[in-house]
């Protein structure tokens, strides 16, 4: 299943916002390691800090693991399912 991710950094994640490369780069490893795939991670200028697109096994896996990424203090996520053009045709042809 996909998903998308969009991130905000929380006052802790801006006091750290040194170490964001790291962290990312922390968190990608945790992230396979737990079986999910991350296409993208990307830092923003706007509305949202950063958006993760990923491959998750199901929306357990993708739940926890964005928990997880909560639990670190430094950034609030909310989470999307994302449909590829094939995925959203089987949606359509459901209606």
């Amino acid at each position: 299943m996909k998903f998308v991710t969009l991130v905000n950094f929380t006052d802790q994640g801006i006091r750290n916002i040194g170490d964001t490369t790291q962290r990312a780069a922390m968190f990608t490893q945790q992230a396979e390691a737990a079986g999910i795939q991350i296409s993208e991670l990307l830092w923003l200028n706007g509305r949202f800090d950063g958006l993760i697109v990923y491959d998750a096994p199901d929306v357990e896996s993708a739940s926890t693991m964005m928990l997880k990424l909560a639990q670190s203090g430094n950034v609030n996520t909310e989470t999307l399912p994302a449909f590829d053009a094939a995925g959203m045709q089987n949606v359509v042809e459901q209606l």
